[in-house]
């Protein structure tokens, strides 16, 4: 792994990319504004190049942001909550301000809802998106939330926090280890009416593990405290050209006067359908024709049932149990025709893949609060298992049409399967000094075993032989020691939040070929000051050390 420092610096809550040595950066900003000309602050802006996302960031208070992209051509894409998205093409080759953006409601329904930093707010070292208050993002589920989150981007099934990669999403304070295709298909079954906000923190703090480069994206789900049962179903589908989905849930909370109980189930299942053709006459003569159709089909199923009960009015405990399924099937039929010097071929290939990954997850915490100030002590557990097998079968069949006819065919497959175990424990210690000053404090201590079996075989004379030099059988086990400090307060129109990581890690792999014990320190530091006193304008400055 690398160590590497990141410094983010924000000016004006605006998010501008780091000069590029290899190729010459032009600024590019612009307004986003609603249709009665009101600034949208903390929307995201995100430009893409054939698709892919090359920067990103969110407005400031007043509507307004700053990008930094090379010379050439891009796609603009602007959202927020409760508005349509925007996404218009552009051409830069110096730097350019782009005006207003304007963004349309998505219903009429939201001309009576003030959409202001009262539904996202800046704080220090994140932005926060106060769903349970937000009448305009009822019937969204987490997907869709996460998407109009300030410097979110959704792209390929994989998440990212202003264009940095690795991003990690926590639910409840537990963080959600799956894999993208399958995270993705979890958060479609929480629905905005399960969630209370969303942190997005792009530099992640002391209290998560160094290798949170990527940022963090916290998710916390509601707590009922009225008395009784209360539930709640849903069904969601889209329907495109090529593809259809269809993921209904339900929900469960049970409140009687110590005792909490929920639970929630989810089941979902999309096909996809599409195919491409081709036809090219080179200047050499050669002409290629070929085409090919895919058919993919997914599911994805899982429930948690957790149970929190209060001892007393400073002690409770609580514990949760939650099992994900997620599986798919690809088949890919592809035709290739090659035509050169009076010689063709034709290559039919047909492409199996099928993977299905199972996790279960188990957590239990004990949380005692010190004072009516909001002091607490927490202990939390948290074991994770997962295993994930791939398997892919290949048949490729070459036919020379000319005399004499010849035909040959490559038939090979691939088994992967990995697994894992992750196990964690935590004292954390939260003191509230005063309204303006909070002192966090703690000791951790994570245990990650891995294991991954790959074999590769090809098809020769009707048996199947064993590539040994691909084939594999690896694993390892990791112990991580940390311990950390932070320190946040808020002075006037000062916002300071510090803190310092210490980890020492012990690593060892399962042939005994690797064995190292390393120490490392993560400071980080986030400052910011309020140019007016509403905060309508400030100046933020960021700074992490991680691992990446």
């Amino acid at each position: 792994m690398r160590r590497s420092a990141n410094i983010f610096l924000t000016a004006l809550c605006m998010l501008i990319s780091a000069a590029s040595a290899s190729a010459q950066r032009h600024n590019i900003g612009g307004r986003v504004i609603d249709t009665d000309n009101n600034p949208v602050p903390y929307s995201t802006v995100v430009i893409l190049s054939e698709g892919s996302q090359v920067t990103g960031g969110s407005t400031n208070d007043d509507g307004r942001f700053t990008l930094s992209v090379p010379s050439g051509d891009y796609t603009l894409s602007a959202r927020y909550i409760g508005y349509k998205s925007v996404e218009f093409p552009i051409s830069i080759e110096a730097s350019t301000d782009l005006g207003d953006i304007t963004l349309e409601p998505e219903s009429e329904a939201i001309d009576e809802v003030v959409v202001t930093a009262q539904l996202i707010r800046r704080e220090a070292d994140r932005f926060v998106v106060d769903v349970a208050n937000s009448p305009i993002a009822m019937g969204k589920d987490g997907e869709e939330l996460l998407k109009s989150s300030p410097g979110v981007w959704i792209q390929d099934d994989k998440i990212s926090i202003n264009g940095n990669s690795g991003s990690k999403v926590y639910l409840n304070d537990r963080e959600v280890k799956m894999e993208d295709a399958q995270l993705i298909a979890y958060l479609r079954s929480i629905r905005a009416e399960d969630i209370q906000k969303i942190e997005v923190i792009p530099q992640s703090g002391a209290d998560y593990d160094a290798s949170s480069a990527g940022g963090i994206i916290k998710i916390s789900t509601k707590r009922r405290i009225d008395s009784g049962l209360m539930g709640s179903a849903s069904m969601g589908t889209r329907l495109t050209k090529g593809y259809n989905q269809l993921s209904p849930s339900v929900s469960l909370n049970y409140n009687r006067g110590k005792l909490n109980a929920y639970g929630r189930a989810w089941i979902g299942k999309s096909n996809q359908k599409y195919g491409t053709e081709e036809h090219t006459n080179y200047t050499s003569g050669t002409v290629i024709d070929a085409k090919s159709d895919l058919l993919s089909s997914t599911y994805w199923a899982g429930g948690n049932f957790g149970v929190v009960y209060d001892i007393t009015d400073c002690h409770s405990v609580g514990g949760e149990i939650q099992f994900n399924s997620y599986g798919n099937g690809d088949t890919t039929d592809t035709w290739t025709q090659h035509a050169s010097n009076g010689v063709t071929s034709i290559t039919d290939g047909v492409y199996n893949n099928y993977a299905n990954s199972k996790m279960a997850t188990a957590t239990l915490n004990y949380i005692y609060k010190l004072d009516n100030k909001g002091s607490k002590l927490k202990f939390i557990g948290d074991y994770t298992s997962s295993r994930y097998p791939n398997y892919n079968h290949y048949i490729d069949t070459t036919s020379e049409l000319q005399e004499p006819n010849t035909k040959s065919t490559t038939e090979s497959r691939d088994n992967t399967q990995s697994h894992y175990q992750l196990g964690t424990a935590t004292v954390a210690l939260e003191q509230v000094l005063s309204p303006k000053v909070t002192l966090k404090a703690g000791v951790q201590y994570t245990n990650n075993t891995n294991s991954n079996i790959a074999t590769y075989d090809t098809l020769l004379d009707g048996a199947w032989q064993r590539d040994d030099a691909t084939s594999y059988n690896i694993g390892y086990t990791e112990d991580i020691g940390a311990a950390y400090f932070i320190a946040t307060a808020r002075l006037g129109r000062w916002s300071l939040v510090g803190g310092l990581r210490g980890e020492y890690t012990w690593f060892r792999s399962r042939d005994g070929k690797v064995n190292k014990n390393y120490p490392g320190l993560f400071p980080n530091a986030n400052i910011s000051y309020s140019l007016t006193k509403n905060g309508a304008y400030s100046i933020v400055a960021q700074y992490a050390r991680t691992i990446s």
